[in-house]
């Protein structure tokens, strides 16, 4: 095999692998995206990520997904009166203004979590050990360090 026909060969693998690695990130996105037709993506991430790290502040809101201070507040305004999130002034600094979960947004991602982690189970429960063992190695092969 010359290396035109390897490289024709690698390239339909590849676009094989890509196509479908992109049909399970579109399964698991029809999957989550369930009921909460309301929100957007990022009013999602948002809730996804005051969950991640238990209380934010709206800095640390605008730091963690580059918004400008109105936007994340038009975000986070919208969040409160849809009942997701709860804001609290610091006892320390009043001036501080800190953004919890609420209940709704905790069930939100519990039943986000458990509709993703079914998804999982039903594909994985169809590889064998070996394969699991060798998908592992394949995704940290390809895994980017964090900077």
């Amino acid at each position: 095999m010359n290396l035109n026909d390897y490289c024709i060969i690698m390239g339909e693998n590849l676009q094989n692998m890509l196509n479908t690695y992109f049909g399970i990130v579109r399964q698991v996105s029809r999957i989550l995206d369930f009921e909460e037709e309301s929100l957007s993506l990022q009013e999602i991430r948002i809730i996804e990520y005051v969950g991640e790290v238990s209380k934010s502040t709206m800095g640390h809101l605008c730091e963690r997904f580059p918004l400008p201070a109105s936007t994340a507040t038009r975000y986070v305004d919208k969040l409160v009166k849809g009942g997701y999130l709860l804001r609290e002034r610091l006892e320390t600094d009043r001036r501080q203004v800190q953004i919890r979960l609420s209940q709704k947004a905790l069930q939100l991602l519990k039943k986000r979590t458990d509709r993703r982690n079914g998804f999982f189970q039903k594909m994985f429960a169809q590889l064998t050990q070996d394969d699991i063992a060798t998908l592992s190695r394949i995704f940290q092969k390809l895994s980017i360090p964090k900077e």
